[in-house]
């Protein structure tokens, strides 16, 4: 490149960034923003204590994973690397030939998992790997042929479902003795599931958002602690939220303050999403009318103690939004509490020029470095 067009490209640049830094991490959300309740679990998924998934890939086929949740079931697996699976192993369970899966949905994603067990399992970015139809044999303990199917990509997690068994209507839950996922394509050699964490999830939309009118979503964002957000959703409830700024805005913090009581409500963890997308999601719905993308997750930091504001959370975020879902994805006592409640959220960061106005810092830019060449 030539020394004259470097120069004004690193020109260009330092005023951009001279520009930039002016746009200190400020608050973005104030009181009036629209907000609504989201709630992203499932309350289908649950399985005896003694049939969990963990027994689906434990090489015994005398065990089995059983979930009431019925069709969609499934689990998610995280593996110690990234492995290619490229065929699918099942073996039936001890009885019910009813509750075998009809059909199944292989899933992978190299995104951090903060799904929880028994959630819809979807606070990730999937791509789906192989889909199709099933025909388990009729004798229990025994294994069918393999499916392969061609993939080139390494994931280090992997989510199978079963969108559908062999007769749903006359059972009361899913069940399957082992699955294998495998590098080959004729199921040999080592199951990658075997060995790595695992949670059931239930891809099922079944809406458990639920808030009191006097404790609605936009309590979160008035700026008091005295009010507070609270829903019934519990874990892995949240909101989606509009900030009402001139442009997109560039979040690198988030910040929360604990409610009046019942610490056991108090939110954990969260996770934060953007998306550029008309927010189409209607009130205490799953919240996935959007194409969201992962922002950052982390902890909120809250204390027992009472209208406290926790600590500032910052992370590196390179991509300006309109909106925002924010979702808890665990509470301090989840057994202990029937809700999820926080006093107060706030999001930090910019708001981002518009395209004309980097234009203009850019011609600021040459016009700098013309001026400095002149005076030479």
């Amino acid at each position: 490149m030539p020394r004259y067009t470097l120069s004004l490209l690193l020109c260009a640049a330092a005023v951009l960034a001279i520009g930039a830094s002016s746009w200190a991490a400020d608050p973005l959300l104030k009181p009036g923003d629209p907000v609504v309740a989201i709630d992203r679990d499932s309350n289908g998924s649950n399985y005896p204590g003694a049939e969990a998934p963990a027994k689906a890939f434990d090489g015994d086929a005398n065990t089995k994973y059983l979930n009431f949740a019925k069709e969609n079931s499934g689990f998610i697996v995280s593996s110690a690397a990234p492995k290619i699976v490229q065929s699918l192993g099942l073996t039936t369970a001890n009885d019910w030939a009813e509750r075998d899966p009809a059909s199944y949905q292989i899933f992978g994603t190299n995104a951090p998992i903060v799904s929880t067990d028994n959630s819809n399992g979807d606070l990730e970015a999937w791509t789906l790997i192989s889909e199709g139809a099933l025909s388990l044999p009729a004798e229990r303990f025994t294994a069918m042929t393999p499916i392969s199917f061609t993939n080139s990509t390494a994931y280090a997690s992997y989510r199978v479902v079963f969108p559908t068994l062999k007769n749903a209507g006359a059972t009361n839950s899913m069940q399957i003795a082992e699955v294998g996922l495998f590098e080959s394509t004729d199921g040999t050699g080592a199951n990658i599931l075997a060995g790595g964490t695992v949670a059931a999830v239930d891809l099922d939309h079944i809406y458990t958002s639920n808030h009191p009118g006097g404790e609605a979503p936009a309590m979160a964002i008035d700026n008091s602690t005295s009010t507070k957000y609270l829903n019934f959703g519990e874990v892995n409830s949240g909101l989606i939220v509009t900030p009402t700024q001139a442009h997109k805005t560039l979040v690198t913090g988030v910040q929360f303050s604990s409610a009046n009581d019942a610490p056991e409500r108090d939110p954990m963890t969260w996770a934060l999403y953007g998306t550029n997308d008309a927010i189409t999601s209607p009130a205490n719905s799953w919240g996935d009318a959007e194409s969201w993308r992962l922002i950052a997750t982390g902890d909120t930091g809250l204390t027992e103690t009472r209208f406290e504001q926790g600590p500032l959370s910052t992370f590196d975020n390179a991509f300006g939004y309109n909106s925002y879902r924010i979702v808890f994805t665990s509470v301090r006592n989840a057994g202990g509490a029937n809700s999820m409640q926080v006093a107060d959220l706030q999001l930090f960061g910019s708001v981002l020029p518009e395209p004309a106005t980097l234009a203009l810092l850019a011609v600021a830019g040459l016009g700098l470095f013309a001026g400095r060449r002149n005076r030479r």
